[in-house]
């Protein structure tokens, strides 16, 4: 949804304003908003075709094992809201075009984590409490993160005459250290498979 966006808000680039939101609409179906943005010169040459936005408004705060993390814009684009981007060393650096669009994300952090290109679905089934575990939460092996959980729900089985926890997650195999021929996700399944039996 729009949150606290709005025609005028500004358009960061390293926290100086560069750019403002002109217009916003709903998508045909629904199911988005759709905002413009306008990049003054010649901030606009910053803008590539691997550039990522997200939404700079509010405050992030996370606790993990890693302890606690604060993350915020200025007071200004927490009280009016605000979007940023950035582009990784690793993106595309050709030039965008106008009208280029891009997927506007909820933090820094998953705009500029990198791209898994081979992933692996899986369902784990649990039959005790699940309290803690929430969508998002990193799927760890031996400390490493090796994905992240998608999905939790709650289902009751027939067989067991009890309810069970079905748990949907990412796994991205290459973090195992698995070799994998290509980006053709058909043999990405069947190395992992092999690899795991």
């Amino acid at each position: 949804d729009l949150g606290s966006l709005d025609i005028g808000s500004p358009v960061y680039f390293r926290r100086v304003r560069v750019g403002q939101v002109t217009s916003y609409d709903i998508d045909i179906d629904g199911k988005g908003v759709t905002l413009h943005v306008f990049v003054n010169a010649p901030f606009d040459k910053f803008v590539t075709r691997g550039t990522r936005f997200w939404n700079a408004s509010g405050i992030d705060l996370k606790l993990d094992a890693n302890g606690l993390k604060l993350d915020t814009q200025s007071l200004l684009t927490v009280a009016l809201g605000g979007i940023a981007f950035q582009t990784p060393e690793e993106a595309d650096h050709e030039p965008a075009t106008p009208n280029t669009e891009y997927q506007l994300v909820r933090n820094e952090a998953t705009a500029l984590k990198d791209p898994e290109h081979i992933s692996q679905t899986v369902v784990m089934y649990f039959h005790r409490s699940l309290r803690g575990l929430t969508v998002g939460a990193p799927v760890e092996f031996k400390g490493i993160n090796v994905g992240e959980i998608k999905s939790i729900g709650i289902h009751y089985s027939k067989k067991r005459h009890d309810f069970v926890l079905p748990v949907t997650a990412t796994l991205y195999p290459t973090r195992f250290g698995m070799d994998i021929r290509d980006d053709n996700p058909q043999h990405a399944v069947e190395d992992v498979r092999t690899q795991f039996d």
